[in-house]
């Protein structure tokens, strides 16, 4: 089987905060003391903006998150960046969420030994409990052992109030291959909250399409498939509706791969079906309107 070929912002189904923690020995957060920071590329004319900057700076008084430290103040500098320079493809994706460090609030440092050089450091921002205790979950349940781990991470996508944590289990429960039976409920759980946000759950569209794209799921793919369907005739926001287009957009790309089109025809007439619907059920704003007109260049079924 092939897996269809995404973009760079699928980094984002791929990967989080989780994936970094798994991969350090050693994390610690801190008061940021001792900052200072050193301009190194500004934008040209009579008042420079500053574009990349070096931070260099301490945390002391140790809050120790992952493993051992054997210091009780660790020095590091950062790289960071204004919003008009391109960003890093070295750096992932998700962690532009963290902005920049800001003097007296919390950093939080990745390393890769007891007192080694930070790999990565991220700022905490304002609420940097949040990030501390979102960091503490995930290393507690990465300690979970064996078959009990996908158990524990999928409870927790059911209990935990944080997008962040909730967007860290489901890549996780994806990684770990587990089956739709038992993730769709949880799901459907999280949609039908009214409390749920509107990014949660354009999240949880688009890491379905994703896994299903890349193959992640155990066949039937046709009961995430419909599951999708289900969620994008019933969506009653604007903004939301159209990123689930533009996502059934993808799924229907990939169920026209040549190679493999005759058994994916199942997910495509679900789709299309899907679309119809929703078409039918009343004027169709002009933004997905003009989607829809996209699509129908392909799919004449598409009504």
């Amino acid at each position: 089987m092939t897996a269809f070929a995404g973009t760079g912002a699928d980094q984002i189904y791929q990967s989080g905060i989780e994936s970094l923690a798994a991969r350090s020995p050693l994390i610690v957060a801190g008061k940021i003391t001792h900052y200072n920071r050193v301009v190194t590329s500004s934008s040209a004319g009579l008042e420079p903006i500053p574009l990349i900057w070096t931070v260099s700076a301490q945390i002391e008084q140790l809050h120790v998150i992952k493993g051992a430290a054997t210091t009780t103040i660790l020095t590091f500098t950062r790289v960071e960046h204004s919003s008009m320079v391109p960003s890093n493809p070295d750096i992932p994706y998700w962690q532009a969420d963290y902005g920049d460090l800001v003097p007296g609030q919390t950093a939080v440092l990745f390393l890769q030994g007891s007192t080694g050089k930070p790999a990565t450091v991220l700022p905490a921002g304002e609420d940097a409990g949040a990030l501390v205790i979102l960091l503490g979950d995930i290393v507690r349940l990465q300690e979970v052992p064996g078959a009990g781990q996908s158990a524990a991470w999928l409870d927790y996508l059911r209990t935990s109030r944080s997008d962040k944590a909730r967007e860290a289990a489901l890549r996780v429960l994806l990684q770990h291959k587990t089956p739709w039976n038992s993730l769709a409920p949880a799901l459907e759980s999280l949609l039908k909250d009214p409390i749920t946000s509107v990014d949660l759950r354009g999240f949880i569209f688009g890491i379905v399409v994703f896994a299903i794209t890349h193959e992640g799921l155990a066949a039937p793919q046709t009961d995430p498939v419909r599951f999708l369907c289900r969620e994008f005739v019933a969506e009653q926001n604007p903004r939301s509706s159209l990123q689930q287009l533009l996502q059934l957009k993808l799924l229907l790309r990939y169920t026209g791969q040549s190679e493999e089109r005759q058994e994916r025809l199942p997910m495509e007439k679900l789709v299309i079906e899907a679309l119809n619907q929703r078409a039918a059920m009343k004027p169709l704003p002009a933004e997905l309107e003009e989607q829809y007109r996209q699509i129908r260049a392909t799919y004449p079924a598409v009504h």
